[in-house]
């Protein structure tokens, strides 16, 4: 940890002492949740799936009281910038069940550590971004840890490789950041080149398991009134071939990604192709006079395991389970969702996702209310229904069947403020 702590000071003195531009910002969050498991099924799977699945989790009630500080600074120097994000997070539970990682995927550098914990609590403090960047007419090069967003899915994502949302996520404000080396390259027409570099953490287990570290090119560009990207990655050992569209249709706008994972499978290392799909359709209009959002989209899941209980999981399916690069074992989900700006500072935004090939289903309903220039005010519940094992109803952690995974409806409430 004495790396990063090098950084910040680093990072205070440069901010201090020199002429060039400089953008200092902080946000504080407080965050309260309840989860009721009395509720018939529960988030299960796309709630916590950040965490090792391996560890059983308590299915009992508990509350939740989390307090999160993040310092940001951005320091730009002709075409270098330079960005760090620290973050100080704090946790209280009744319940060890609680205590949810949201690291993501495991980086390069270890820049977090506990201040304190118990079963009960814990004080976490640690570098989201440490970048460096370099911005010319046409090229773009980026090193260091930051967060990259590809897909065009609104709940679900199978062009995001590298930490993207659950589809239950409770606060998107921040991706977790990953240790990376960004290119990009600009063309005239508005079409661009993306490359990019993960190394991973491998360690003497890398032959067996197959991890490798992640290469991605990523090409933009347009034809018409048509947007698409062609994506050609390997994460993790396993080669993947993607396709993004984006097709204004009327007055609506559809979107369909695909992706083709050509898998090693251990320990023979057989290869077999699947295939993974998310189709968007979304459009706005007016309401009352008031504007509205609406969309609809289909997953399908290539990656689907019609199991019941976590210790059923085909190995590959569990490693992206842990990496925060899934988070439904369902094969095939509707999302159907709206936002509603009722008034400039009131938003209402319910969302609701059914796994058609065991009938569970999750509700989730967001207000956002901008209880002034510098602070948010966030309302949120999570409804989750199915039978026991299923997607939403709770997977069993194991063959026992004594356990299912992260029942309960869950409710928060959040304010957030910047200065």
């Amino acid at each position: 940890m004495a790396l990063w702590l090098k950084i910040i000071s680093l990072a205070a003195l440069l901010a201090h002492g020199s002429a060039v531009a400089v953008d200092l910002a902080q946000e504080a969050k407080l965050q309260y949740l309840y989860a009721d498991s009395s509720a018939a099924g529960g988030p299960g799977m796309s709630t916590d799936m950040n965490t090792d699945v391996s560890t059983d989790m308590s299915t009992a009630d508990y509350s939740l009281l989390q307090g999160n500080y993040r310092f940001k600074l951005t320091q730009d120097v002709g075409a270098w910038s330079l960005d760090l994000h620290y973050v100080l997070g704090a946790t209280a539970s009744d319940a060890s069940a609680g205590l949810e990682s949201d690291a993501g995927a495991p980086s390069w550098f270890d820049w977090r550590a506990d201040i304190r914990r118990s079963d009960t609590q814990a004080v976490t403090h640690f570098i989201d971004r440490a970048s460096l960047e370099y911005s010319g007419a046409r090229w773009v090069a980026k090193l260091g840890r930051q967060a990259i967003t590809w897909g065009n899915g609104n709940v679900f994502q199978v062009l995001d490789l590298f930490n993207p949302f659950a589809p239950a996520a409770m606060d998107t404000s921040y991706k977790p950041g990953v240790d990376l080396l960004y290119l990009q390259r600009l063309f005239d027409s508005g079409a661009e080149l993306q490359g990019l570099w993960v190394p991973h953490k491998c360690g003497a287990e890398a032959e067996a398991t197959g991890c490798r570290d992640s290469l991605a090119l990523k090409y933009l560009g347009y034809w018409q009134s048509l947007q698409f990207e062609l994506m050609l990655a390997q994460d993790y050992g396993d080669k993947q071939l993607g396709l993004g569209l984006v097709l204004p249709l009327g007055t609506a706008l559809a979107k369909l990604d695909l992706l083709a994972s050509e898998l090693v499978l251990p320990p023979t290392a057989a290869r077999q192709t699947v295939y993974s799909a998310v189709l968007n359709l979304q459009h706005s209009w007016q309401w009352w006079e008031r504007p509205l959002n609406g969309f609809v989209e289909y997953y399908l899941n290539g990656f689907a395991d019609d199991v019941r209980s976590l210790d059923e999981l085909a190995p590959g399916v569990r490693a992206r389970l842990q990496r925060g690069q899934l988070f439904s074992l369902g094969r095939d989900q509707f999302a159907i969702g709206l936002q509603l700006q009722y008034s400039p500072l009131l938003t209402l935004a319910p969302t609701w996702i059914y796994q058609a090939n065991d009938g569970s289903s999750l509700s989730l309903l967001t207000v956002n209310y901008n209880s002034s220039q510098s602070s948010n005010l966030v309302f949120g519940a999570q409804f989750a229904r199915g039978e026991p094992g299923s997607q939403y109803g709770g997977l069993f952690v194991d063959a026992s069947r004594r356990q299912r995974l992260a029942s309960g409806d869950r409710f928060f409430l959040r304010y957030e403020y910047y200065f």
